[in-house]
C-alpha cells in the first residue's frame, strides 16, 4: 500500500452478531465447533457480511482459501463494492446537473474525483497490474484472480489519462487464461473451495461487468474480446436452456458442453422454467 494512503476508504462491512435468519440451520452447523462466544459472534458476522456482499461464499473471504471456517470477510476491503460507490457518486453528480442542480452536481463530481484518486491508492497494485481486495489483518492485497477485478473497468473508476491500467489488466487476464473458457468467465480461479462463487461457476452479473468494462475501452482488442465473451455467454445459456428447458442462476463455464453450475450450501436455483 502506498505510504500516503490513509485508511478512510469506505469499508463495506456488515456488523451483526447473530446467525443469518435465512440460513439458521447452515450457520449453526458451521459454528458448532467454535466454543468461544466472541469468536462465534465474529464468525456469524463474517458469514452475514459475505452474504450481504453478494458473494456467499467464495475463497475470496477465506484466510486459507479453502474452508468456510476460516472466513474473515470483515477484515477485507472489497474492490468491487467500493468501485460501485465510486460509480454512484459519478451518476449522482450527472443526474443533479441534468435536472439543473448545478451546485449539488459539482459537489458530487468533486467527491467522485477525490474518491477515485483514493480508490487507486487503496486497491491498485502496480506489479500485479490490477485492482485487488485489501486485507486489514495481513495488510496485503489478495492478488489472486476474482472476477470482482472487473468492477473498476465496468464503473471506469480510474483517471481518463490512466487508460494504460485497463490495458495492463486486460493483458494480465489474458496471461491467466481467464478468457479461455467455453462458457464465459469463471468467478475465480480457486479450484478447491467447492463454493458457488468460485471456479468453475460463472454468474451473469460478473460476465456482464467484464463484457461492459471491456466494451467501454477505446482499445479495439478489448472491444473485440467483449464481443467474443458476450457471444460465449449467450450461446452457452441458450445451449443449456434448450437442453434443460430452464435458465439457471449460475453455469459451469469450464465444461466442454455448457451446463448448470453447482457448489455452495443449496441446490442450484432455476430462474425460468418452461413446462
Amino acid at each position: 500500500l502506498r505510504s500516503d494512503w490513509k485508511p478512510n476508504a469506505p469499508f463495506v462491512i456488515l456488523i451483526i452478531a447473530l446467525f443469518r435468519p435465512e440460513s439458521y440451520r447452515e450457520d449453526v452447523l458451521s459454528a458448532q465447533n467454535i466454543t468461544d462466544e466472541n469468536k462465534r459472534r465474529l464468525f456469524f458476522s463474517d458469514l452475514g457480511s459475505a452474504a450481504e456482499s453478494g458473494w456467499d461464499f467464495s475463497a475470496r473471504w477465506f484466510a486459507d482459501n479453502v474452508s468456510l471456517t476460516s472466513i474473515e470477510t470483515t477484515n477485507i476491503v472489497p474492490v468491487d463494492l467500493n468501485a460501485f460507490m465510486c460509480y454512484n457518486m459519478h451518476i449522482l453528480g450527472n443526474l443533479h446537473r441534468v435536472v439543473g442542480n448545478e451546485n449539488k452536481g459539482t459537489a458530487w463530481i468533486s467527491q467522485y474525483i477525490k474518491f477515485r484518486d483514493q480508490f487507486q491508492k487503496v486497491f491498485y497494485v502496480d506489479n500485479a497490474k490490477g485492482w485487488y481486495d485489501y486485507n486489514l489483518r495481513t495488510q496485503r492485497h489478495n492478488t489472486e484472480f476474482y472476477a470482482s477485478m472487473a468492477a473498476p473497468l465496468f464503473t471506469q473508476c480510474y483517471e481518463p489519462l490512466s487508460l494504460l491500467k485497463a490495458d495492463d489488466l486486460y493483458n494480465k487476464l489474458e496471461e491467466l487464461g481467464v478468457f479461455n473458457y467455453i462458457g464465459g468467465i469463471p468467478s475465480s480461479l480457486q479450484f478447491g473451495s467447492t463454493q458457488q462463487w468460485d471456479f468453475p461457476n460463472g454468474w451473469s452479473p460478473l460476465n456482464h461487468m467484464m463484457i461492459e468494462g471491456l466494451r467501454k475501452s477505446d482499445d479495439p482488442r478489448m472491444q473485440q474480446k467483449a464481443f467474443i465473451l458476450a457471444q460465449k455467454w449467450v450461446l452457452a445459456n441458450l445451449h443449456v436452456f434448450e437442453n434443460d428447458q430452464a435458465m439457471w442462476e449460475k453455469y459451469d463455464v469450464s465444461s466442454a458442453k455448457p451446463r448448470l453450475g453447482g457448489g455452495g450450501e443449496y441446490n442450484v436455483q432455476v430462474r425460468h422454467h418452461i413446462g
